[in-house]
Parts: structure tokens; C-alpha cells; sequence
């Protein structure tokens, strides 16, 4: 990015002339790069969050940089995703920005699962084998503590 000027447009890529690229100011805060990225496209805080199913107050503190009035980190990450990339902006660079302004590492955004292969190479459902000696050891109890109560009660009232 490097040398770039303040002039060209978010969401628009320079050699195509359009797509998912941001060009400004490498220093600017995410928050800024966000809100200049949808106002550059014509767009309200209340349009994109009908779009994306965000809270308009959501976006507005992630342009702000009001990130102590958001919920968990976790769900911050996944706002920064989204709305990025309905704005045309790269989700991970984002992501990556966002993090670094945090001071957290950036292997959170590097970390990716196939959840196809987690799927396919191993029975996720199968229940864990102490599990299933717990289950028929109550059974067996259960079913112990039910024939000694219809025998003492049989026993004692018939």
C-alpha cells in the first residue's frame, strides 16, 4: 500500500476499477477506513445494518472505536468481518487491522478450519466410551432400586 493517497476511493481497486479493495492512508484507524468506505457508497448506519443484521449502534461503535460498549471480543471480530466485506473491503485485512489496534496477535485471523475434514474424519456424534459405561451402569441401578421397590411394596401392603 505504502505510497497512497488520501484521494482514491474505498471499495474501488485501481487496476480494475472496481472490487473488494480499500486505498487510503495506511495509518487510518479502522473505524475511519469503515465509515469512509460506507459513506463513500451513499450508504446510511441503518441501511447497512438492515443489510447485514448488525445493529446500527454496533457499527457505529466499531467507527467510533468504541469498542468497551460491544459485546465479546469474539462477536467483535465477526462484526469487523461482515461489515467489511459488505463494504467491499478485504474481511481479513480488516480482521488484521483491527487486531493489531487491539494489540492482539494476528493468528486468529491466519487459523483456518475445513470443518468438511473435521467432519469426515471422525464420528463427532460418537458418544465417548466412559460415557456410555456411565449411562448403562444407572440403567442397571434404576432398574435395581425398581424391582426392590415393587417387592417391598408388595411385600408390605398385599
Amino acid at each position: 500500500m505504502g505510497n497512497q493517497t488520501a484521494t482514491r476511493q474505498p471499495g474501488i481497486d485501481e487496476a480494475s476499477g472496481n472490487g473488494p479493495k480499500y486505498s487510503g492512508d495506511d495509518q487510518e484507524p479502522l473505524g475511519r477506513r469503515l465509515q469512509s468506505a460506507r459513506t463513500a457508497q451513499g450508504w446510511s448506519l441503518e441501511e447497512v445494518a438492515a443489510a447485514i443484521r448488525i445493529k446500527a449502534s454496533t457499527l457505529k461503535a466499531l467507527e467510533e472505536n468504541h469498542l468497551h460498549t460491544l459485546p465479546a471480543a469474539n462477536f467483535v471480530r465477526g462484526f469487523v468481518r461482515v461489515y467489511a466485506a459488505h463494504l467491499g473491503l478485504d474481511p481479513k485485512d480488516a480482521l488484521r487491522l483491527h487486531l493489531k489496534e487491539q494489540g492482539l496477535p494476528n493468528s486468529v485471523v491466519t487459523e483456518t478450519i475445513d470443518i468438511r475434514e473435521t467432519i469426515t474424519t471422525g464420528n463427532m456424534a460418537e458418544i465417548p466410551c466412559s460415557l456410555t459405561v456411565i449411562r448403562v451402569f444407572g440403567l442397571l441401578l434404576l432398574l435395581v432400586m425398581l424391582i426392590f421397590f415393587t417387592y417391598w411394596a408388595y411385600t408390605n401392603h398385599f
